[in-house]
């Protein structure tokens, strides 16, 4: 019994371990974005050449910072109940 315990416990750490990545990888992409949108209005203000397009993050499958962080949620809840009521 404390083995599953222990397991179960471990789990949570890893899954909240990998939440908290996702949600930083949509805080950092976020960031960029706001920076990137910030420097074109700058450079539109003064006349100045617009900076060079961003490069879509990769992690993020074409999606917006948000969607990504819901996505990620929704499957690793998902997921995770399953595997709940599999056992």
């Amino acid at each position: 019994m404390a083995d599953r315990a222990t397991k179960g416990t471990i789990e949570s750490v890893i899954g909240g371990e990998r939440l908290m990545d996702a949600l930083e990888i949509a805080d950092a992409e976020e960031a960029a974005m706001g920076a990137w949108d910030k420097a074109a209005l700058a450079a539109a203000a003064t006349g100045m050449p617009p900076p060079k397009p961003r490069q879509p993050n990769p992690l993020l499958l074409d999606l917006d910072p948000d969607r990504y962080a819901l996505i990620y949620i929704y499957i690793y809840v998902y997921m995770a109940q399953n595997d709940d009521a599999q056992e």
